[in-house]
């Protein structure tokens, strides 16, 4: 994972730590059983050393909803392109 600090001053460990704690054990859990070993590691670290989200929470969470529309925005894109090439 990802060390470096972000342009707010957070790296992308404490982004993924602090929307996992604030999803929750559950959804967490859920989480942690698509990644490596060493990623669960990581991400355990940090969640340990996180002491309070309240204000960078939203956010975190509001970046990560954009990263992820973004990301159906080109994968729909890209399948739109492909059928309009056949």
């Amino acid at each position: 994972m990802a060390r470096t600090k972000a342009e707010g001053g957070i790296s992308g460990l404490q982004k993924a730590a602090i929307l996992l704690i604030s999803l929750g054990p559950e959804r967490s859990a859920g989480i942690f059983k698509h990644l490596k070993e060493e990623e669960i590691e990581e991400l355990t670290l940090e969640i340990a050393n996180t002491r309070s989200v309240t204000q960078v929470k939203e956010e975190v969470i509001n970046e990560f909803y954009e990263v992820c529309l973004a990301q159906q925005y080109i994968a729909e894109g890209g399948i739109n392109y492909a059928k309009e090439l056949l």
